[in-house]
């Protein structure tokens, strides 16, 4: 994009006349500025410029060719002298200039040359659509840097965080367990780097590593991108060129059962294309799986898409999130919070600080998501933000960020969630199911009921070893809890 800009800086020039050797210098200059040899090409603008002052399109190139060199002060510099010249003929340059203004963040100054540029008559259409993009996010950024949000970021520590990259990806019902994704050098390969999956567990001391609770899945080929149910029986990850894969990046699940799990399943072809399908988000009620795909259908670079899972038949159809979430541009790593009404993710698309911000979204009672919140600065910053998980509170947040006093790379914090972008609230029910004559664990289904709607709220199922069982409950309704297993009487209590 920067390209067109520059493009646009040297496609129209002025009715005016230069001297015959200052044209030759300017067009020697912008051969060699098309050629990239930019040496020459400042040579020789500065050439036409001692020739003829008077001529405009040197100094124009100029800025052009300062901007590219991130030399801002002598790209506004040129652009100025240009507008001393003709400044009624070049109404793009005040464009050019907030375009400057904009790259070093300085927004007051980027919207006064905007608002100055859209004020002119016989501005060009393609850069009156830039302009008022990029008025939009000065505005914005504007806003936002001068009503930062609530966030102290506590770092989880050295038995979580180490040099190498941490990201976060889920945390469980109990608010006990949180799981990431560990990125650090390959032992056999230089230069590469292995993703591994670990699981921390809180203490009173702080956050600890859980050891070897997580299956190890490096037969997989490169895996990542790993989300555990709430409930903590499931494990969603992608696996990168794995054999017998059906696409470049496949979704794969296994299941818990006691202290072991299930040897990992990939998802099938109705979930996983020939293309990018990544960055899976189970939902608490045991229906919905959310993930990013770079499939036929998609609005920009990546989208959220979602299946549900229908008891006996498996996933439907995956259905684009639509363009209330989704961009021309990417979105990233969704997070369904358990009151399943609320999203977080991260999007290059939608008006923000910067690179990828992370954003909240409301589904309605229609179950439309709604226009996306920005979670404000200094959440959001100039730099990447991607991943964000929420506690089933709602008031404790966890990403991962690159912070100067952090431990290197990325480094998972937890932080208190401003009540403006808090989800609704939600508790949850645990307990397990046994025999009652023999004491031995039960696999059940767990069905938690609306007693005003009669709609399933959480189906799950209880853990064949353990019998452990764990379902969320939204707030603000009244509840049956069924639970039945063949060759049992059926249990129901409201």
């Amino acid at each position: 994009m920067l390209m067109l800009f520059m493009m646009a800086s040297v496609a129209q020039e002025s009715s005016y006349e230069p001297k015959p050797r200052a044209k030759k210098a300017f067009d020697e200059a912008l051969f060699y500025w098309r050629s990239s040899d930019f040496v020459k090409a400042e040579s020789g603008l500065h050439k036409a410029v001692e020739i003829d002052p008077a001529y405009p399109e040197p100094h124009i190139l100029l800025g052009d060719l300062y901007f590219d060199q991130d030399k801002f002060d002598a790209s506004i510099n040129s652009y100025q002298k240009a507008i001393e010249i003709d400044s009624l003929h070049e109404p793009r340059l005040y464009y050019l200039i907030g375009r400057v203004y904009f790259e070093q963040e300085e927004y007051a100054e980027t919207i006064g040359q905007l608002e100055t540029f859209l004020s002119l008559p016989g501005i060009r259409k393609d850069l009156q659509g830039y302009a008022e993009e990029m008025l939009k996010i000065s505005r914005f950024r504007q806003y936002a840097l001068a009503h930062p949000v609530p966030f102290e970021p506590e770092n989880l520590g050295a038995n979580v965080n180490s040099e190498h990259d941490e990201y976060v990806n889920s945390i469980t019902l109990d608010d006990n367990k949180l799981v990431y994704t560990l990125m650090q050098p390959d032992t056999m390969i230089e230069g590469f780097y292995m993703e591994g999956f670990v699981m921390a567990v809180k203490t009173d001391s702080g956050w600890v590593d859980a050891g070897r609770t997580l299956p190890a899945l490096h037969d997989l080929g490169n895996i990542g991108a790993m989300s555990l149910s709430p409930d903590a029986r499931f494990l969603f990850f992608t696996s990168c060129g794995a054999i017998g894969g059906i696409g470049s990046c496949d979704l794969y699940v296994c299941g818990k059962r006691g202290e072991g799990w299930s040897k990992p399943q990939n998802l099938g072809p109705m979930i996983n294309t020939a293309n990018w399908d990544s960055q899976p988000c189970f939902s608490a009620d045991g229906k919905t799986l959310y993930f990013v795909s770079a499939r036929r259908g998609t609005i920009g670079g990546s989208d959220v898409w979602y299946s549900t899972f229908v008891q006996d038949t498996g996933w439907t159809k995956p259905l684009n999130a639509g363009p209330e979430i989704n961009t021309t541009e990417e979105e990233m790593a969704p997070f369904i919070h358990p009151d399943g009404k609320t999203m977080y993710f991260s999007s290059k698309g939608h008006t923000g600080m910067g690179g990828f911000d992370l954003f909240i979204s409301r589904m309605d009672s229609s179950g439309k998501w709604g226009s996306p919140e920005n979670l404000g600065y200094p959440i959001n910053t100039s730099y990447n933000e991607i991943n964000i998980v929420v506690a089933t509170n709602g008031k404790a947040a966890y990403l991962s960020s690159r912070q100067d006093a952090g431990y290197g790379g990325y480094d998972i914090y937890r932080f208190d969630l401003p009540q403006v972008h808090a989800p609704m609230p939600v508790s949850y029910l645990e307990g397990h199911v046994y025999d009652a004559d023999t004491k031995e664990a039960l696999s059940a289904e767990i069905l938690l009921i609306d007693l005003e709607s009669g709609d399933v709220t959480v189906r799950c199922a209880s853990d064949p070893g353990s019998g452990h069982y764990v379902a969320a409950l939204p707030g603000g309704k009244n509840y049956a809890l069924n639970i039945s297993k063949t060759a049992y009487l059926f249990y129901s209590e409201n």
